[in-house]
Parts: C-alpha cells; structure tokens; sequence
C-alpha cells in the first residue's frame, strides 16, 4: 500500500488479496487456499473477482504443495475469466474449450483409451494438428516425442511416467515431432497425469501439458530452488561412492579394534567420522540453501574447498583450488555461493567424459576493478575466483546462449545450472564471464565485492570438559544412543537420568522440581518416533520452570539452526555424531549460563 491508500497494493500479494473474494482477505492466502478443497492437491472452482470495473466470474485453478505434516508450503495456478453470467458451481463444458485457449502452455486430452478428445490452440502449434484431425487419433500419435539425446523416438516415455505413479513433475529430455513437415522437432518441457472423477475412482482420461522451454521464466529463487535438487541427483553416486570409502575406513578401525585388540586404526576412524560428519553438514546447507538475510562474511578458501568435497564426489579428474595467502571473504549467503561453483565444477567433469585424465582448477585472488573494467561492476576491490577446465568446450554459436533458463545442450539437461550461478552471482553484486576453446577448455572468470570486515574467528575451545558435579536428563529415542551417552555422561561424572520420550522427560523434571532439585542440563533430542520431540518438550519445561537450561540433540549440523534454537531459549547446540569432549564442552557452556 501507499500510505494510506487501500487501492494502491504494493506487493503482488495484496494485488491477489484484492482481487479474490472477501474470505480470502479475512483468511489471508494461506489460509485460504488451505481451507479450500482440503483433500485434494489440485482443484478448480469459479470464483467471483473483484475489480475497479465491478465484480466478475472466473475460473481459478491452484495446485498445492504440502509438507508431510501437512503444512501448505506453495500454491502455483492460474485465474481466466469466464463470460458475465456465469454462475458457481460446475463449470459449464462449453466454457473450457475458451479458457483453455488463453493458456500459453499445449494441452492435450484424452479418454480412458487414450484417444484424443481435445486440444488447446498452443497444441495445435506445435503438434500440427488440428482438433479434428487430433480426434481420429491416439494420445501416441500426436504427441509424438523424441529423445534429445540422440534423436530416437520414446513412444513409451508417457507411459512409463503412468506407470511410476510418482508425483508430476516437468521433463525436458525430449523434443516434439510436428506434423508440419518443414518443421524441426522442437524441445519441450512437459508433464503428464491421469484424469479421475474422484480420489478413489479409475482413470477416466490423460491430460499432458507441455511448452517450449524458450517461452518459459522463473523468479531468481524458483531457479535455484530447481537446480539445487537437481544438482544433488546428479551427485548422489559420487557422495554415495565417497561415504563407503568412509565407512570402509571407520568400520576397518573397528572390527582392528575388536578382533585383533588393535587399538592403533582407531583414531583414522574417529577422523573419517568427522569427515563424514562435515560431508552431511555441506549436503545439509546445499539442499536447504538460504536467503539474502542469512549472508555473513565467508573465506573464499574455505567456501570454494566445501563446494569442492561434494561436487568433486567419485570423480577420477583431479580438481584443485588455490587462493592466494591474502584472498579476501566476501558477504554471502553460504549455501547459495556453495551452489554456484558446484554447479561450475559439475559443469565441467561433464564436458570431459571421454578424457582420462580431466582437470578442474579454481583460483582465487584479489582484484581491484577500475570504471568500466567488467560492466555493469562499479570500481572497487573484489575477489576474482576462475573456474578453469580441459573439457571439450563451447562452441561459439552456443556460449551466447548458456546462462539462458532452460537452454541446454547436454542429453539430459535441464538448462537451470549456469542460469541458476549467473541469478545467485548478481543477487551477490558480482558477475560472471566466461571463455571458451573448442577442444581445449573453458574458463569460468567471477567477481564478487570484497567483504568490508573480516571473517568472525571462533574463541579457542578451553581444554577442560568437567565443570564440576551435576545433573544431567538426556532425552533421546535410539536406545543405542541412550546408552552410549549414559556411559560419556558417566565419564564426565555427571549424574544422569536417559528418557525416550519427551512426555518422560517432562514428568522426571517436575518431580525433582517439586522437591527443590531441578536438573543443571537437559539435552533434547529434536525428532522423537512416536512420542513429543524435543521442541514441543522444551516449551513445557520452560512453562513448568522459566530458569531451565537445555541443549538441543540433532543430527542436523547446521548454524542457521543453532542461532534458531539459541533465539528459542535454548543454551546449546550438540550435533551428532558427537565424541565425549564435544558432551563434555557443550554441557560446561551451559552451566556456565544462569
């Protein structure tokens, strides 16, 4: 709004809340389009819209991303508007045909045989057919696909999508074959599901939607989003690949340990067990990402080494960083600058599948830029990171190209990967430019704006774990767990009590309150199977004794959630796995707190 004026939204949000019906305003648009159809991912109605011009119907179409706890997490549709007159309820068959024109999207529909019953104008396009000439015809026939690939035909891709019963979701490894003979096959982004009179009924129909990914945009944060579980598909072996070299190492010191009471390969497997615990911690803060509010001053050094152990999983090619002694941090949000040169170094081991011996090499310096120097980058000190590969390289007709949405030349691409670095770079002030070799390599040159203070250096861990007698209640659900932390908990001489659920602990602790001797400490697990996690435990505590110190128990190792958490109330943030010092330090910090 602008200052007081109602009629002046300033947000797209409030542009919707005006435009949709009164209950959306009094139940804002989560509550809204939670309430209505709550059973079903995808629902349509006819709405009355509101505008300058007077009321009018329409039709609104939403479909709904929950969480498992069935929390709406997005909402994606359309509204069209329907001819005056048009009462609620069904919409009326001849209505359909119409709204559907106005779509930039191909769709396509069918009856339970497959044969074709309608298409929309855009089909019409870029299939070639008619409508008439589409209903003598199977669905197969029509939407006729090949793979990009290698240009064979998939007659079966529509089927096998069917037959997995997943969730929908968009493919872009095909191309389709027009009808008009002078046309080439043109990529398409699509996607397919049955038709059903009701949730528990048989298909009645297909409907597939489809587009030229030429004409399709996202926000800067749908891209990344995108490409970020994108990324972590393409990375799964590799990370697999590198946590059994892992746990070879760990279980190796074990079974040393036990069989031959050989004690000397047990501390490789303490290290391999942090190692991995730093390979999830990366994984976790590349899969959540972040937003501009979570931006802190990061070392290039350290920042281009965990994107490295990650994208680098499994590979054989040799990929090093160098930064030079004095390289600048700079102001980021971590996980989304992780994202970029994954992306980049990803990129690269691609572009090389044929070559024994591939390189990927990054480079970091600092860099002071005159005026004009690398547009649109006012002067100033940066940090310049090269991304440097011997692949096969760009052609030229191709590297103007390549930072476009969806624009890709890999056979099973999505063409969100450089789009994904180019949105993140400039959300960060920088930029990104490129070089490229047909059969020699490419180079990858980025700037970002040097960080106008240093890196915050952690205070040096005291030595000492014990801070002197205690009580200790322990919350955890895995008996395992409980068991093995009774036992550091025993080393460190505290007294304990274990519990496995948070009901438990909320009864232990009001017993001992009730007669004066509340517990000094108590560790929380956060997900609990079954019973009250860690959270919910917490706030009743808090409720029961205002003055209680807890630590939270998690095994996701994470420092956006330990600020959370410590913004919650707790004192402390223990990640597992953990070792007896780690117990040891976290639960001195937290008695040292009053």
């Amino acid at each position: 709004m602008v200052g007081n004026d109602h009629n002046a939204p300033d947000s797209v949000t409030d542009a919707l809340l005006q435009l949709l019906p009164e209950a959306a305003s009094e139940q804002g648009l989560h509550g809204y389009f939670s309430s209505s159809a709550p059973a079903k991912t995808f629902f349509t109605q006819t709405i009355t819209v509101r505008s300058a011009d007077g009321d009018r119907p329409a039709l609104l179409g939403a479909h709904r991303q929950w969480s498992r706890k069935h929390d709406l997490l997005r909402v994606v549709g359309f509204i069209l508007p329907l001819p005056p007159g048009t009462s609620d309820g069904p919409i009326p068959s001849t209505l359909i045909p119409g709204a559907l024109d106005t779509l930039g999207e191909g769709v396509v529909v069918t009856d339970a045989r497959a044969q074709v019953v309608y298409l929309n104008g855009k089909a019409e396009k870029l299939t070639g057919y008619t409508l008439a000439q589409a209903r003598r015809m199977k669905l197969g026939e029509v939407f006729k696909l090949i793979r990009r690939e290698d240009g064979r035909p998939d007659d079966t891709a529509v089927d096998l999508v069917l037959a997995a019963e997943e969730q929908p979701r968009l493919y872009a490894e095909h191309a389709i074959v027009s009808n008009f003979g002078d046309t080439p096959p043109a990529p398409i982004v699509w996607t397919v599901r049955q038709i059903r009179a009701d949730e528990e009924g048989g298909a009645t129909g297909i409907v597939v939607v489809f587009r030229d990914p030429q004409e399709m945009t996202l926000t800067p944060e749908e891209i990344i989003r995108a490409n970020r579980f994108d990324s972590l598909g393409q990375l799964a072996g590799g990370i697999a690949h590198d946590f059994n070299n892992l746990l070879t190492t760990i279980l190796g010191g074990i079974s040393t340990a036990k069989d031959n009471r050989d004690y000397t390969k047990l501390e490789d497997a303490e290290s391999a067990c942090m190692a991995a615990k730093s390979l999830t911690r990366q994984l976790l803060t590349f899969a959540k990402g972040g937003a501009s509010a979570t931006q802190q001053v990061v070392a290039t050094d350290d920042l281009l080494h965990d994107a490295v152990r990650i994208a680098a999983a499994g590979t054989t090619a040799v990929v090093t960083v160098n930064a030079t002694d004095n390289v600048s941090p700079i102001l980021a949000d971590r996980g989304q600058i992780i994202q970029v040169f994954q992306n980049l170094v990803i990129n690269a081991l691609q572009a090389m599948p044929e070559l024994a011996r591939g390189r990927v090499d990054l480079r970091a310096g600092n860099v002071r830029l005159a005026e004009n120097d690398v547009p649109p980058l006012p002067a100033g000190d940066y940090v310049q990171i090269e991304v440097q590969d011997n692949g096969s390289g760009i052609p030229p007709e191709h590297i103007d190209k390549i930072f476009e949405q969806f624009y890709t030349t890999k056979k099973t691409g999505t063409g969100l990967g450089l789009a994904t670095v180019l949105s993140i770079v400039r959300q960060h002030g920088g930029q990104i430019g490129v070089d490229s070799t047909v059969g020699a390599g490419t180079t990858f040159t980025l700037f970002f704006p040097k960080a106008d203070r240093p890196v915050e250096t952690a205070a040096r861990v005291a030595p000492a774990l014990r801070f002197g007698t205690g009580r200790i209640l322990f919350l955890d659900d895995d008996p395992k767990i409980c068991e093995l932390t009774a036992g550091m908990l025993t080393s460190l001489e505290y007294t304990h009590d274990v519990v496995r659920t948070g009901e438990d602990a909320i009864a232990f602790y009001r017993r001992y309150l009730n007669v004066g001797r509340p517990y000094d400490v108590v560790i929380l697990d956060l997900n609990v199977v079954g019973g009250m996690g860690g959270e919910e435990c917490f706030k009743h505590l808090r409720d029961l004794h205002p003055e209680v110190r807890a630590i939270v128990n998690s095994g996701y190792d994470s420092e956006e959630m330990a600020r959370r958490y410590r913004d919650m109330g707790f004192v402390g943030y223990l990640s597992k796995p953990y070792r007896v010092g780690d117990l040891g330090r976290t639960i001195k910090a937290a008695l040292g707190k009053s």
